[in-house]
């Protein structure tokens, strides 16, 4: 079955203009609005509905009911296309997508017997070919992909439980993950050679892995009482929602396959939950804000900093995240839609000031500091100073008052976790004068040698000068020779620029200093 193209045409408008788009959403069925300018964007505004999206590089999938049933369409990120990828007139359910492969549940071969029977499908976008994968009459669903596998839930042993089953689109055959029976198998996902899913074999949900290579399988969820569900996994770490039913919420939990560890990402009186992860990013719905608004939010595994990625006042759904894709369903416009949030990888930019202005590098004042974050994309979430190594400090404008070199380094965090490189600059206040003395040696009966020796315990001597009978200040270099009765006054400046007080003596006919 070949499916159309339909070329979307890429508007040039600013997000403040999206509004006025919508305006016509009932003329114009679907609309769609370039990327440029923006983080979020809407991949479809449309009357009808659009919901469960998934992601792959720059293909969205989703189910969408625009044609009375729910079908299944992709959007091309990168060609700005979209595609209708089913037309049967039964409902198309929770599609994946994996590279050029899409695969959902299907409902066209349910019988009248009464029975929930939905297929799985796939479909090859290289070939434009649809390829039914399961044909038993009973239910198979939430299907999951990676390479050559899929994965789905499958109740053809009894509407009372569910078990996992596997196709290898390669080989054509078709095995089961585990005998276990009289359970509940339900939301499995697969990456590489491992499928998690939610198991009920003990009375309540828990979160299990089995490993293909090795046939293995294990509990992943630690023995708490508590409801453990919608599991994702990425490389080496599960994530997943545990309900806590006494406190009557849920938080995000994760697991790391390499150290076997637990850790509690979310620890918030509110609920969290539908969790997804990719590379060091787990992103969340979450109802902090309102209960009756979910919001999305983004954990960084790396920095371990969270952030908010939606801030309208309606409801979020259904996120899915791919590298710096953050995709969800969402109802801000009365029905379902579909959004997109684009992450950026570019660490902020922090620059400073310093005020007064220094001299030779040195200042003699208190020196004020003023720093300033910049962020073109997602923003920034926070600026932190630390001055000689201590603690690091959330960013106001500070004052240095320690007579001394004072090492400051700072750095910028922006909205989507990225880390700017540490930078630093060296503060050296002197606010001392420096202290000079003098010494004279008789050389005639008329005439007397005079020198000068200035210390200074911070910045150093920039210079030592000198002026006779009120001349000109001249740079003192070497012991100089002077008359009877001359007035001498002298003084030093430090490199920090600060003056000493002006000293003065006089030789008197007896050689003595008056």
């Amino acid at each position: 079955m070949k499916s159309s193209n339909t070329t979307v045409t890429k508007y040039k408008y600013p997000r403040k203009s999206i509004i006025s788009i919508l305006l016509f959403s009932l003329i114009l069925p679907i609309v769609t609005i370039p990327t440029a300018f923006a983080s979020e964007i809407p991949i479809v505004i449309s009357p009808s509905s659009q919901t469960k999206p998934a992601v792959y590089n720059d293909k969205v999938v989703w189910a969408d009911n625009r044609n009375g049933n729910n079908d299944i369409y992709m959007y091309d990120i990168s060609a700005g296309t979209e595609k209708r990828i089913t037309s049967d007139s039964h409902d198309q359910d929770n599609p994946v997508v994996y590279k050029d492969r899409i695969v959902w549940q299907d409902s066209r071969n349910m019988s009248g017997s009464g029975n929930l029977n939905t297929d799985i499908y796939m479909y090859d976008l290289n070939t434009d070919e649809e390829i039914q994968i399961t044909k038993n009459d009973r239910y198979q669903g939430q299907p999951s992909i990676y390479e050559n596998k899929i994965v789905w839930t499958d109740r053809r042993n009894g509407e009372g439980a569910s078990e996992l089953y596997m196709f290898d689109i390669d080989s054509g055959t078709e095995s089961r993950i585990n005998t276990k029976t009289n359970t509940w198998q339900t939301s499995p996902k697969i990456y590489g050679d491992k499928i998690v899913w939610e198991d009920t074999r003990k009375g309540r949900p828990e979160i299990y892995m089995f490993n293909l290579n090795t046939g293995v399988e294990e509990k992943i969820s630690p023995d708490i009482d508590e409801h453990q569900t919608d599991p994702a996994i990425y490389e080496n770490k599960i994530v997943w929602k545990g309900e806590n039913y006494r406190e009557r919420n849920s938080d995000i939990f994760m697991y790391d396959l390499l150290t076997g560890k637990v850790s509690k990402i979310t620890d918030d009186k509110k609920s969290q939950n539908k969790p997804q992860i990719y590379g060091n990013k787990i992103i969340w719905l979450d109802n902090r804000n309102s209960e009756r608004n979910w919001d999305i939010y983004l954990y960084d595994i790396n920095s371990g900093t969270e952030h908010r990625i939606t801030t309208s006042s309606s409801n979020a759904g259904s996120p899915a995240i791919y590298n710096d894709k953050i995709i969800w369903q969402d109802y801000r416009y009365g029905n379902s839609d579909i959004f997109m949030y684009t992450l950026e990888f570019e660490a902020p930019v922090t620059t400073h000031t310093n005020t007064p202005s220094s001299e030779n590098g040195w200042y003699k004042s208190n020196v004020t500091i003023s720093l300033s974050a910049s962020d073109d994309k997602s923003g920034i979430e926070k600026t932190e100073y630390r001055v000689n190594g201590k603690a690091w400090t959330p960013y106001q404008k500070f004052t240095l008052y320690a007579l001394k070199t004072n090492t400051v380094e700072y750095r910028s965090v922006d909205r989507n976790g990225n880390i700017e490189q540490t930078k630093s600059f060296e503060i050296k206040i002197d606010k001392t004068k420096p202290t000079t003395t003098h010494s004279i040696t008789p050389s005639s009966s008329d005439n007397t040698d005079v020198s000068f020796s200035a210390t200074d315990n911070f910045s150093g001597i920039a210079k030592t000068e000198y002026r006779i009978n009120d001349g000109s200040w001249v740079n003192y270099t070497k012991p100089l020779v002077i008359s009877t009765k001359d007035k001498v006054e002298y003084r030093s400046i430090d490199h920090a620029g600060n003056a000493e007080d002006i000293k003065s003596f006089q030789v008197t006919n007896d050689k003595k200093i008056r």
